[in-house]
């Protein structure tokens, strides 16, 4: 089985703003979790209540990532007009994603079995215990469908088995695309999406919570496809587009504040936002593509920090959660109810996270990256980690 894209070939030039959002993303995810792994107080300060509001939407984060996910792996379809050999494709995301994610689980076991096995009253406790059968899921990439295998070991790796899942349906996607074209694949998978969580959601099956199974995420990983073929059909021409997009932008990130600020639902809640969201960033991506934003925010996205940030996310992403377990056991729980924890917490953590990441990358990721470059496939991977 094979799917063609149907766009002419074009140079292949490295987007430095797709990681730049990506590092942007990571870094929230991070300043998120930070947050909320430092045990409640009868008495918050209001710096620590303003960070906590500030911090509330890092699951967002991870629906920006699904939308980049998409939007780099249609790249290369559209720029050489060749053909997607699925196996190939499989092999190399194997590679690119599953030593990884295997080394940082064994990593998380190794300190759960030392240091980080005992509850401390963090968010890290979601993680403990560990069963074979927790274990059992995490090693086939099922875990996010177990309500209770889900947040255990490291509690960020549920989105990895999502992500996984979607690549299995990312050359049907391809193929729809082809017959229908991109804006109606996007609507069909996210009907399609949204109406598997649905159904998993009214029948209690696996597990459709916010850090779940997510089946919607299947139309925001087509979003994610269609703003890589309206940025690269445009490019930065066509002033009055480029009004237009910078305009729907601006709507949507208003409409999306408005919403997360005004309600007040939980859970379930979560879900529906996530449309808007993944909405909000394919918006983001084209007006970046085609130089659509003022230059003072476009040069935001492409500062050589972020981008080194975006380069090394999925190392940030991974690591993260036990290296901020261990900073709040042996650097800030020792200062007590200090006015000062919540930014001592929030700066130690990305300081270490920033000094461990790099280290996973250079030793755990880039090594399988490099081999997922080097295998032979009519579709070159992206140039940054999806």
């Amino acid at each position: 089985m094979s799917a063609t894209a149907s766009v002419a070939s074009s140079p292949k030039p490295h987007f430095d703003f797709l990681d730049g959002v990506r590092g942007l993303a990571a870094l929230y995810v991070v300043f998120h979790h930070a947050l909320i792994n430092l045990p409640a107080t009868a008495h918050p300060s209001l710096v620590e209540r303003g960070l906590k509001k500030l911090g509330a939407s890092g699951h967002y984060a991870v629906d920006v990532f699904i939308v980049l996910s998409g939007y780099c792996l249609m790249l290369p379809l559209l720029r050489e007009g060749a053909a997607l050999s699925i196996g190939t494709f499989l092999k190399r995301r194997a590679w690119r994603i599953l030593p990884a994610y295997y080394l940082a689980t064994l990593v998380s076991l190794l300190l759960i079995g030392t240091v980080l096995g005992t509850p401390s009253g963090t968010h890290w406790d979601v993680c403990l215990p560990v069963t074979r059968l927790d274990l059992l899921y995490h090693l086939v990439l099922f875990h996010d469908w177990s309500a209770t295998a889900a947040p255990k070991i490291n509690h960020v790796l549920w989105s990895v088995g999502v992500e996984w899942k979607i690549y299995f349906l990312f050359p049907v996607l391809v193929m729809l695309r082809n017959r229908i074209g991109a804006l109606k694949t996007a609507l069909l998978a996210s009907a399609v999406g949204y109406a598997a969580w649905l159904l998993c959601w009214r029948l209690e099956l696996l597990n459709p919570g916010p850090s779940g199974s997510s089946f919607y995420y299947l139309g925001l990983f087509a979003m994610g496809m269609l703003a890589a073929e309206i940025g690269e059909r445009r490019g930065a021409h066509e002033p009055s587009r480029r009004r237009l997009e910078l305009a729907l932008l601006a709507i949507a990130t208003l409409s999306l504040a408005v919403f997360t600020l005004g309600s007040r639902a939980e859970h379930v809640l979560w879900q529906g936002r996530s449309l808007f969201v993944g909405a909000w960033a394919a918006l983001l991506l084209v007006t970046l593509r085609t130089q659509s934003l003022p230059r003072a925010m476009a040069r935001l996205f492409s500062d050589r920090r972020l981008v080194s940030v975006g380069r090394i996310g999925y190392s940030v992403y991974l690591v993260h959660a036990p290296v901020l377990e261990l900073v709040y056991l042996y650097l800030v729980r020792p200062v007590g109810d200090s006015p000062y924890r919540t930014p001592l917490m929030v700066a130690l953590s990305m300081a270490a996270t920033l000094l461990v990441a790099p280290l996973f990358y250079m030793f755990a990721e880039r090594p399988f990256h490099l081999r997922s470059r080097r295998l032979q496939n009519s579709v070159p991977a992206p140039q940054i980690a999806s």
